[in-house]
């Protein structure tokens, strides 16, 4: 990529040589000498060639984050930041800012690199992440609120390799999987987290409680705030009844989840005393029955005391049962 001139006549810029009959091809421009040379980004052949820089932009060090132009700091009325120059001339070189990180720094976030590149501020994109997991929540990717304007939550600039998510509850989804998605978003995002009012089993009290920690309409029976995500949860007690205490009548598993209830009103066998009682609390019993609440020990329950009698109690004679459980003389 030289020009075939004597050294003395040689134009501003170029490199000049005497050509010989070892210099192969001599061409018109220096366009179509460099065309000659595919392997070389044509710019940057011709700029090479005539000493004006290229105002390509290319990679000078990998562990700048940004890019640089090919452009003569020197010359300008005030010299810009981003100018650099070629060494390598195998060097890759872009159009544009936007082509050269996309092209050569992918895995930088886009505007971080464009800032980079022209030497400004780097304010962040206000995208999550998590800068520190024993926090157990997700930030933004800036510095101060409202720098950008969506910073709401900051965590300091994230680092380039850092996977970047739209909004808390993806970074919450994605890294901090382990935790209940609802609690992980509403602390990332400053917000009181007061449950999913959802139902949980409570194994201890052969029951389903909620997932809330106060009692409001919606939260009649609070089981506490769930803070991981491997409980299961259901929409109802009768469904987390059915999948997690399905050898407890479904009615007493219901009644024992509802704080309200006054028990199922139904029947099951009191061995010791020939009879069956009603599973109801005693301040709201029927004249001459015999109330007492039900418990997981109180075997199957019945939808009428004949049934239980019969069922339970099948060595008594079946009237005798009856009048027992009901205080009706047989």
């Amino acid at each position: 990529w030289k020009m075939d001139e004597d050294g003395a006549t040689c134009p501003v810029g170029y490199t000049c040589e005497r050509a010989t009959s070892n210099s192969g091809t001599l061409y018109e421009t220096e366009a179509k000498c460099c065309e000659s040379m595919p392997w070389l980004s044509s710019d940057l052949c011709v700029a090479l060639t005539s000493g004006v820089p290229s105002e390509q932009w290319f990679v000078a060090d990998i562990q700048d984050e940004g890019c640089v132009q090919d452009c003569n700091a020197v010359e300008a009325a005030v010299p810009e930041p981003w100018c650099g120059t070629i060494t390598n001339v195998a060097t890759k070189t872009y159009a544009s800012i936007t082509e050269c990180c996309s092209k050569q720094l992918s895995w930088i976030d886009s505007a971080r690199c464009n800032a980079t590149s022209l030497g400004g501020t780097i304010v962040g994109s206000a995208e999550w992440y998590v800068a520190d997991y024993s926090t157990g929540k997700c930030v933004q990717d800036c510095d101060a609120v409202g720098t950008p304007v969506t910073c709401l939550q900051p965590g300091g600039l994230a680092e380039s390799s850092t996977e970047l998510f739209a909004d808390a509850e993806a970074c919450c989804e994605s890294r901090l999987s382990y935790l209940n998605v609802g609690l992980c978003n509403a602390t990332s995002n400053g917000a009181t987290y007061t449950g999913s009012e959802e139902w949980i089993v409570d194994y201890e009290n052969t029951r389903c409680v909620q997932d809330c920690d106060t009692t409001t309409a919606t939260c009649v029976l609070p089981g506490g705030i769930i803070e991981d995500s491997s409980t299961k949860t259901y929409a109802d007690a009768a469904a987390c009844c059915a999948a997690k205490l399905s050898y407890l009548d479904t009615d007493l598993c219901e009644s024992n989840s509802n704080p309200a209830s006054n028990g199922t009103a139904k029947y099951f066998a009191d061995i010791e005393n020939g009879l069956c009682k009603l599973d109801q609390e005693t301040a709201t019993c029927p004249t001459g029955y015999t109330c007492s609440r039900a418990t997981v020990g109180s075997g199957k329950l019945y939808d009428t005391e004949t049934a239980c009698c019969t069922a339970s109690l099948p060595y008594i004679d079946s009237d005798l049962c009856v009048a027992r459980t009901t205080g009706v003389t047989s």
